[in-house]
């Protein structure tokens, strides 16, 4: 999917009143907002797996009024202003690939 963004975001028609949320990790914010011109506002958002059971995690950058609100009621929503800092918290989001294989050896045991 990463390698599709580009393509695919320039063939849609995005409008100043549209807000697009990327959960592509690895877009940066101005590759989106280059591919996703005019839209008004352009975000990165990673939600954990566990959000899928309202008890995860979603990292996300900038804060947004609705979209904040939005990932809150799947978990907790850690907005950060910076996507440097959001840059410093992905290294977290990949310990979920290690629990879930521990997991699954230990239910193979």
């Amino acid at each position: 999917l990463p390698a599709q963004l580009e393509a695919v975001c320039r063939e849609l028609r995005f409008e100043p009143r549209h807000t697009v949320v990327s959960l592509v990790s690895t877009a940066p914010l101005a590759l989106l907002r280059e591919c996703c011109s005019p839209a008004g506002t352009v975000m990165r958002a990673i939600p954990l797996p566990p959000v899928a059971q309202h008890r995860g995690a979603t990292v996300m950058c900038p804060p947004h009024p609705v979209v904040t609100p939005l990932f809150e009621s799947l978990g907790t929503a850690v907005a950060v202003e910076a996507e440097e800092t959001l840059l410093k918290l992905m290294p977290v989001t990949a310990l979920m690939g290690q629990l879930y294989a521990q997991q699954r050896t230990t239910q193979g045991w």
